[in-house]
């Protein structure tokens, strides 16, 4: 197990875990989800070989969709 900062608290996750994997282990809808691993935003393209190591810091952001009033 590691301890990552996850949206800013710590959160453990098993050795290797990809972001993509973690993203599916939440139930995120990837479609909505923007990850930034370290300050840096991640594409889709590069969560599947993305491992998270100890200390990383990863924020998933979601978007919502609205209207207007």
């Amino acid at each position: 197990m590691v301890t990552i900062q996850l949206n800013g608290s710590p959160h453990s996750i098993p050795s290797n875990t990809t972001i993509s994997q973690l993203i599916d282990q939440l139930e995120l809808d990837t479609h909505s989800v923007i990850a930034e691993l370290n300050g840096e935003i991640h594409s889709r393209e590069k969560w599947s070989t993305a491992i998270l190591e100890a200390s990383d810091t990863l924020e998933l952001l979601h978007f919502l969709g609205g209207g207007s009033v």
